[in-house]
């Protein structure tokens, strides 16, 4: 059943965008996902998320881009981890520090996550989210994307256990109205922040267990609403 919400939901998000004049596809591979992210924005992939940096396989990651007119206007990823055994403290602090500080000239610490979230296990990663400016208008269409991501994700990975993001102050509040049940301030100490990242950045999370028990109503405020003629 759950699976069956997550495509009822998925469609109801991408029938939603496209009544908007935006339609969704996927990228082959990372590498075509960098070159139509280069094409539609002045600055690149993040670090995280780069090819040229990370070597992900096609089960380990996804990119959703937005078409307007025939033209790519926006995109955002997607990437599982399996941590397995070990702690998001730990992988943390091993990536971003090889990524940011390969020649140690700086230090990003990790606070003690786990004693407030739990995030252990296959985590799922939702980041680069980017719209053009012209077209950010709608919180509807915002809030699509997102459902939209959250579904796609648990089609791809549905033994998952936790969704997370990183928002800036400017945009937690935007947390509990995509879906998200968990913020956690600020759990990275940048010693001098990298572009692109800042030590405003807190963390907004989606247990697996949550994202079932929401889909439902999510589903059933997508149909009220498009009686409302809001959808």
């Amino acid at each position: 059943m759950s699976v069956l919400n997550a495509i009822k939901l998925g469609g109801r998000c991408t029938a939603s965008l496209e009544r908007r004049g935006l339609t969704v596809s996927d990228a082959l591979n990372d590498q075509e996902a960098a070159q139509r992210i280069e094409a539609i924005r002045d600055y690149p992939v993040s670090l995280p998320l780069s090819p040229h940096h990370n070597d992900f396989t096609a089960t380990e990651s996804f990119w959703l881009f937005f078409e307007y007119e025939g033209f790519d206007v926006g995109a955002v990823c997607a990437k599982c981890s399996n941590l397995g055994r070990g702690n998001i403290e730990e992988y943390w602090d091993h990536m971003f520090n090889r990524l940011f500080f390969p020649d140690n000239d700086g230090k990003v610490g990790v606070v003690d996550v786990s004693r407030v979230l739990p995030m252990r296990g296959k985590l799922i990663y939702l980041g680069d989210l980017f719209l053009d400016e012209a077209l950010r208008g709608s919180r509807d269409q915002l809030l699509d994307i997102m459902h939209l991501l959250f579904t796609t994700a648990y089609c791809r990975w549905s033994d998952f256990d936790w969704i997370y993001s990183f928002l800036r102050d400017k945009d937690v509040g935007k947390a509990l109205f995509y879906g998200f049940t968990d913020i956690l301030d600020t759990p990275l100490r940048w010693s001098h922040p990298r572009e692109g990242r800042s030590n405003d950045e807190h963390i907004a999370a989606l247990p697996a267990d949550r994202l079932i028990y929401s889909m439902p109503g999510w589903i059933r405020g997508h149909d009220r609403s498009a009686l409302m003629g809001r959808k």
